[in-house]
Order: C-alpha cells, then structure tokens, then sequence
C-alpha cells in the first residue's frame, strides 16, 4: 500500500482548531469550577439559615405566678419615738421582721391563686413622752406594684402599681394619742386568683 500524504493545510486546521479549543477550555474550566463552589458554599449557608434561623417558640402567656414589691414608708421621727414591725403572710404562715430604715420593702413571688397580706404596727418606744410642743412628721399608708410571671418564670408584662402613701405633720401628744389607739395598725390583703386578676 502506498504512503498516504495528509493535506498540510488540513493538518495545520487540525492542529489550529485543537490549541484554540485548548485555549479555550482552560478558562472555562477554571470558571466552572468557581461557580460549582460558589453554588455549593451558597446551599451550605442556606441550610444553615433553614435550621437555626427558624421562628423561636411562642412565649407561655399563661400566669403561674405572682411577683409583688410591697413598701412600707418610714419617716425619721417614726424611728426614733416609736417601735415599728411589719408582718406579712406568703401563704406560707406569719412572718414578723423589725422596721429599722425608713422604708421597708418585701419582695416576693407566689403561685397563683393566692393571698397576700401585710400589717405594719406602731408602739411608742418605752419611757418616750411626747409634748405637744414637739412637731412629729409620719406617713402612713403603703406602697406597691405587681407583676405576672408563667411557669418558667418569664415576665408577662402584665401587672399594676399603687401608691397609698399620706404623710402629715402634728404636735407631738396628738401622735402619741393616735398611735396608742391602734388606728395606724392596719392589714392589707391582695388576693389575686388563678388568671392573676386582682381582687378589688
């Protein structure tokens, strides 16, 4: 069989058309890879979000407890001629603390339903003898706000706020005289039932 001669000019076409496909692949290449990672790193991040950027769960707005700040006020006379104490009942039975500051503040938290009560009394101190030329200062009253807690003991934002407090001034032997009467030992009861509504 005789030499087959191949066509210079279709050789160098061959050869012209390979190195322009060559050239042309390796860019390509390396953009498609590119993208392909681009595109992988993007479903990654989008799962990412899917799982942990869901909605959070709904809070419980159900009331399970009660929070109260209660507020005695005090004055500087009241200290110094008088003995005070405050009971206070948490449901749990009569606790009785000694009044040294001019105000005295509990704070507690309670299950609904339930009944809160707080009592100030007032005793002149022993040996102490007002005049009538002695200007005594007091208050009397009571401060205190609330609020709703639910079972895992997150605020509800729900709740109130009071302020009874009236403060005057008078001679000395009149204050005596109101305090040994007994009329300033007052109790205050808040009840509150299972929806935390405060009974009026």
């Amino acid at each position: 069989m005789g030499r087959v001669d191949i066509p210079v000019v279709l050789l160098n076409l061959h050869i012209v058309t390979n190195s322009v496909f060559i050239k042309f692949l390796r860019p390509m290449k390396k953009a498609i890879i590119l993208l392909a990672a681009t595109l992988l790193c993007g479903v990654f991040v989008f799962s990412s979000c899917k799982k942990g950027g869901g909605e959070s769960p709904a809070q419980d707005k159900t009331p399970a407890f009660v929070q109260i700040n209660f507020s005695f006020p005090v004055t500087a006379d009241l200290l110094k001629y008088t003995d005070m104490t405050a009971t206070y009942n948490d449901g749990t039975g009569e606790k009785t603390e000694t009044i040294t500051a001019e105000e005295w503040t509990k704070a507690l938290k309670v299950a609904l339903p339930c009944t809160l009560k707080f009592k100030r009394t007032t005793r002149m101190k022993a040996g102490v003898e007002l005049t009538s030329d002695v200007t005594f200062a007091y208050k009397t009253g009571y401060i205190y706000s609330f609020t709703l807690l639910n079972a895992s003991g997150a605020d509800l934002n729900k709740g109130g706020a009071f302020n009874a407090v009236a403060s005057a001034k008078g001679k000395g032997d009149k204050v005596a005289e109101l305090i040994a009467s007994g009329r300033w030992d007052k109790e205050y009861s808040f009840s509150f039932d299972k929806d935390g509504n405060l009974a009026q």
